[in-house]
C-alpha cells in the first residue's frame, strides 16, 4: 500500500517529466519495502509491527492527498 502510494506521489512531487517521476517513485518504494518488511515482522509484538507499517502506508496516502 506505501509503495503504491509513494509512485502515486511521485507524479505530483517529483521530476517534471512524468516517466522520470514514476521511476523515481518506483526506486523510492522499492529501497522502502525492506525497511516495511523489517518493521512489521521484525517487532517484538506481531501487532505492533502491523500498525507500524499500516500507519507509513497512511501517512503515503495522506501526503498524496494533501499535496493534490
Amino acid at each position: 500500500m506505501a509503495a503504491h502510494f509513494i509512485t502515486l506521489g511521485a507524479l505530483k512531487w517529483g521530476p517534471p517529466v512524468r516517466h522520470d517521476a514514476t521511476v523515481l517513485g518506483q526506486m523510492i518504494a522499492v529501497a522502502a519495502f525492506p525497511l516495511l518488511f523489517l518493521l512489521a515482522f521484525g517487532t517484538r509484538s506481531p501487532l505492533r509491527g502491523g500498525i507500524i507499517a499500516g500507519a507509513v502506508g497512511v501517512v503515503a496516502l495522506l501526503a498524496v492527498l494533501l499535496h493534490s
